[in-house]
């Protein structure tokens, strides 16, 4: 995302003085608090303050020898990067003022509950202070910067994770910059560094997005709170504000929220159909809500949809919700791939996934990489939506899967199984030169409401050598399918110029590139090197959407691998009789004859058990 800076100066000052002169919070007033604790630095605390300038409206000046006044206090919590910042900072003012400063956390001291506070001070973080709140109040998480408060110093942020960034910045433009000079601070020299998101300001009935809170039903189990996720991290990537979420049990009453499910606040909700999914709004509030666990799904997604419609490129929105709005999906059909990475599975990094995933609620999801943590946390998370299908590469449970996740509510299982990429593919096997055991997951699907049939398969091959070996044991078990529309997904570890593409290619299989202008992003971490993929059999479906998605979550990424998520269509031609051209593939090829034979980077032979079509 791109940023810029704004000099906020006397403007933010003239703001923030207007937001404290009713509380009689602005000016140079007298020691707050308890300093009983500090007995060896009164001397300094009653030094006097600096000349104060006959034109109201002048900036007050702190000169170095005015840094005996201040106390550096930072937030208890804050992160360790932040708090060595921090430290550095302190050091940074004593070496350039030549005063020694106290450093202190914002915890309270005294029995009373009463804290410790000081007239002068340099803020740091998410203190408990009045200034600190008042600095972030109007911050999105990206933001980040430093000002001046009532006699105070706040260096802040939207986010944890940017404290250390305006610590820096602070470090940067005032310390070092001003370093030769005899003045340590001005009033006016605040600044801000603001994160470009793509909606602006954002309102929703009349009232700021930023002030709203979300609040699910916690007594049902139909994905409220999952939805609930999925709102706050859409609303967050759209507009960089955190919208706070609560269960409707820890909450008395609302006055600016938005609901997901059935609420305390709202018993008489209309009964709705089956997977149908009501939007609708009451004063400032607004409800999402389902009779069953699509139903929800559907809402949530038809709240998103109005709230931050992603076909609009209008910066500043009004949104109104009033009357019901229902929704019983969409008529595509959606599928997503994503390696998840094996190893290091941490708890952040589960929580990235899910939101991702919760993001996107694709229709049928392939997963790579998926160990014994991943299962778990996707059977933990996800099992009231979808249900999973999949071994591990090792057998049974053991090992990573090649997992496919499914609607419950859209589709019935009609078959599904794992099989390796060997000559043996129904046990744990792998061929010559191979790192790894590869497998192949697949589940043919049948849709509830319409009947309509399609295969998805779900893999991750291995390394350059026996990639194409790999890809002609796939479509060898894929010639039982011929007359089935077929969804591949997986990790191909392959670009799209290599042989085992191009083989994918010869046998009808189409890619975003084969559809025109479809959405794309580089694979993260390898620039333009694509090796996850989305195919379909051209011959009865077609690809309407298809983005990348670089899953940076809440400051960090949730796989070294981007997710790939796209809508097709699906249509059998009107006399049902299906042929990919896949029945005349040749059984019995041994992978040392595969493994000898020469890859053709245009595309063309690769060896006798496929084929060119014709």
């Amino acid at each position: 995302m791109t940023k810029w800076k704004r000099w906020i100066g006397a403007l933010l000052t003239l703001a923030l003085i207007c937001s404290f002169v009713g509380c009689g919070l602005f000016g140079v007033t007298e020691s707050q608090g308890d300093d009983t604790a500090g007995d060896d630095t009164q001397a300094s605390d009653t030094a006097a303050d600096p000349a104060q300038p006959s034109d109201p409206n002048a900036p007050t000046v702190f000169k170095k020898s005015d840094v005996k006044l201040f106390k550096l206090v930072y937030a208890a919590d804050l992160g360790k990067e932040a708090l060595a910042e921090a430290q550095r900072l302190a050091t940074r003012i004593s070496e350039t003022c030549g005063v020694t400063l106290l450093v202190t956390d914002d915890v309270v001291v005294s029995e009373d509950e009463q804290r410790r506070e000081w007239e002068h001070e340099i803020l740091i973080g998410f203190t408990n202070r009045e200034e600190s709140a008042a600095f972030v109040k109007d911050l999105r998480q990206g933001d980040y910067g430093y000002g001046y408060l009532n006699g105070k110093i706040v260096i802040g942020a939207g986010s944890d994770a940017k404290v250390r960034n305006a610590i820096l910045m602070f470090v940067e433009e005032v310390i070092s910059e001003h370093s030769s000079e005899d003045i340590f601070y001005r009033s006016d020299w605040g600044q801000l560094e603001r994160e470009d998101y793509p909606i602006e300001r954002l309102t929703l009935n009349g009232k700021s997005i930023k002030d709203y809170q979300i609040v699910y039903a916690a007594a049902s189990e139909l994905f409220e709170r999952e939805m609930a996720g999925r709102l706050q991290s859409m609303i967050f990537e759209q507009t960089g504000y955190v919208l706070t979420i609560r269960s409707d049990g820890e909450v008395d009453a609302i006055e600016q929220a938005i609901l997901i499910g059935k609420t305390k606040f709202f018993a008489d909700l209309q009964v709705l159909s089956e997977n149908e999914g009501c939007v609708l709004g009451n004063g400032a509030n607004v409800i999402a809500y389902g009779d069953d666990v699509q139903g929800v799904v559907n809402a949530s997604k038809l709240l998103t949809d109005i709230l931050l419609d992603e076909t609009s490129t209008e910066r500043v929105r009004e949104i109104t919700v009033g009357a019901a709005r229902k929704s019983t999906g969409s008529e595509a059909f959606s599928v997503m791939t994503h390696n998840l990475t094996a190893g290091n599975v941490t708890e952040a990094r589960i929580e990235r996934a899910m939101a991702l995933i919760y993001q996107y609620m694709p229709d049928t999801l392939g997963v790579q990489e998926a160990d014994a943590q991943w299962m778990s946390a996707l059977r933990e998370r996800l099992s009231a939506y979808y249900a999973i299908v999949g071994e591990g590469n090792e057998g049974d449970t053991r090992g990573e899967h090649t997992a496919i996740l499914y609607s419950k509510a859209k589709y019935k299982l009609l078959d599904s199984g794992t099989k390796w990429l060997t000559d043996t593919p129904d046990q744990a096997s792998r061929l010559p030169g191979a790192n790894d055991y590869s497998i192949f997951t697949w589940a043919l699907l049948e849709d509830r409401e319409t009947g309509v049939r399609y295969l998805h398969v779900n893999t991750r091959l291995d390394c350059d050598a026996v990639r194409l070996a790999q890809v002609k044991y796939l479509m060898q078990f894929l010639k039982e399918y011929n007359d089935v529309a077929v969804v591949l997904t997986g990790d191909m570890n392959a670009t799209a110029e290599t042989a085992e593409m191009g083989c994918l290619r010869e046998q009808g299989f189409a890619t975003k590139q084969d559809f025109g202008e479809l959405e794309h992003l580089p694979h993260y971490g390898r620039g333009n090197r694509v090796v996850d993929w989305i195919l379909v059999t051209r011959d009865c479906m077609a690809l309407t959407s298809y983005i990348t998605d670089d899953n940076y979550s809440n400051g960090d990424f949730a796989s070294d691998h981007c997710s790939y998520y796209a809508e097709f269509t699906l249509s059998y031609p009107a006399d049902g009789t299906l042929d990919h051209g896949w029945k005349g593939l040749e059984d019995n090829v041994k992978p040392d004859g595969i493994l000898q034979e020469t890859e053709d980077p245009e595309g063309g032979e690769f060896g006798e058990l496929i084929r060119p079509r014709l």
